[in-house]
């Protein structure tokens, strides 16, 4: 239930379909936080050159939470 899992999620949800130049992250989270978490601690995002796209950890925490 906390603000930034729920962010981390939705962040996951919408680059299921491909890569974003900046993925959506709801308010009240700050987004280059979020997003340097992801990508650098939790490797589950990575930046090329369309933006963010999901790794294949990323690819199995969704699969994870369905």
């Amino acid at each position: 239930g906390h603000a930034m899992a729920r962010a981390e999620r939705a962040v996951l949800e919408a680059l299921r379909a491909g890569p974003l130049a900046s993925p959506p992250v709801p308010e009240g989270v700050h987004k280059e936080r979020l997003l340097e978490e992801l990508a650098n601690k939790e490797k589950v995002i990575r930046a090329v050159a369309a933006g963010y796209e999901l790794t294949p950890l990323g690819t199995r925490m969704l699969e994870a939470w369905k």
